[in-house]
């Protein structure tokens, strides 16, 4: 056996501790138990490598050894099943159906299958995850593309070997490259809020009556050559008789022309203005101005949203645009309170509008956070 196979299986078979490390460190910080769950399920993993690494490498497969590397890959799919469970608030759930699979197992040694039955069968786990994951991508329109085809490449690459189709130097290379996309995905910014953003926003709505109007919190990307005013505007006259339009328009040191705007019934305006502070009774003018402070403009839209709530008024929200808050308070700041926000949001009878022109944004990884935060994300064109 070459020194490159004996490399490939070794780095390939001890990959996943340091997996195990981001996401131990990303625990310490977010203290979300869905990032623990999937530390533990990388370390089990990864002994279930080295296991498995030594018995090729060895050249030896007896019951004891494909049985510890089934316990231990067992427990990485346990772990990585109650991470998704803790995200979409069914551990208990998942938990049941990981038990399936030992009872598979024990089906499969009493009816006396082969060795090669149950190494096939061990990746079944991931196969079962793998699938979990693509319905949660297209359920909840999260990009989970790198993760997906990470565990299809490891998928591929143990069922290779463990059939004899592939041999032990291309399974662990492919199984690495797997690896790769999923550390590539797990080291991405995202990453570290996403238990925050599945938590707060992704799971799936209650629906508790059906007779109100339908909510969401739209990501809406411009730019500076697209009439947005004018969009906003055939949005309000577009919705149905009965809904009041509230528009947050950001002062930027530019004049915006609102004219148009303030002919329409049912529309009021605050005007985002930079040092300025206004107290008065809500909705007590069609055109208030407010401060740019994003502590003070916090405390206004949740007194907004427990007016709504307590006169049962149905609402959609404009904000335009979110980018000039962002460059003068900074994203993390923004980000932070959109947090506590966006619950609040869904769980009044608003439609929120989150306009954004990205031309304003240097760090595009500010933009990819915003469609995470939304339910959809639509691009005006000129």
């Amino acid at each position: 056996m070459n020194t490159l196979t004996v490399g490939a299986n070794i780095v390939n078979a001890f990959t996943p501790f340091l997996f195990s490390y981001v996401l131990y460190d990303i625990y310490k910080e977010k203290k979300r138990r869905f990032y623990l769950y999937w530390c533990f399920a990388f370390l089990a993993y990864g002994v279930s490598n080295i296991i498995n690494a030594s018995m090729r490498l060895i050249g030896t497969e007896t019951p004891t050894t494909v049985a510890l590397i089934g316990v231990f890959a067992f427990l990485a799919f346990t772990g990585l099943f109650v991470g998704v469970g803790e995200l979409t608030n069914r551990v208990r759930f998942y938990c049941y159906l990981s038990l399936g699979i030992p009872i598979i197992t024990a089906i499969l040694y009493i009816a006396g299958k082969p060795i090669t039955a149950f190494s096939v069968f061990f990746m079944l786990p991931y196969v079962i995850l793998t699938v979990v994951l693509i319905i949660l991508s297209l359920k909840y329109k999260t990009r989970l593309n790198l993760l997906i085809l990470g565990w299809i490449l490891i998928i591929v690459a143990n069922v290779g070997v463990a059939t004899g189709v592939l041999d032990i130097f291309s399974s662990p290379v492919l199984a690495l490259i797997g690896k790769v996309f999923i550390f590539y995905w797990m080291t991405r910014p995202y990453f570290s809020n996403f238990a925050d953003v599945f938590d707060d926003f992704i799971k799936e709505p209650i629906v508790e009556d059906t007779v109100q109007m339908e909510r969401y919190i739209m990501m809406v990307e411009t730019d500076s050559s697209v009439d947005t005013l004018g969009w906003i505007r055939r949005k309000i006259i577009e919705t149905e008789s009965g809904v009041r339009s509230i528009l947050f328009i950001v002062d930027s040191g530019q004049k915006y022309d609102t004219g148009e705007l303030e002919k329409l019934d049912n529309l009021y305006i605050f005007r985002v203005i930079e040092g300025f502070q206004k107290s008065g009774a809500m909705f007590s003018e069609r055109v208030m101005e407010v401060s740019n402070d994003i502590s003070e403009l916090t405390v206004l839209i949740y007194d907004l949203l427990e007016y709504i709530r307590v006169n049962q008024m149905d609402v959609q929200l404009f904000f335009y645009d979110v980018s000039d808050i962002i460059k003068r308070n900074g994203w993390r700041r923004i980000y932070s309170q959109m947090i506590s926000l966006i619950p609040q949001f869904k769980e009044s009878n608003i439609r929120v509008h989150i306009i954004c022109d990205q031309e304003k944004l240097e760090n595009k990884y500010i933009v990819e956070i915003l469609r995470h935060l939304a339910d959809n994300v639509i691009s005006l064109e000129y």
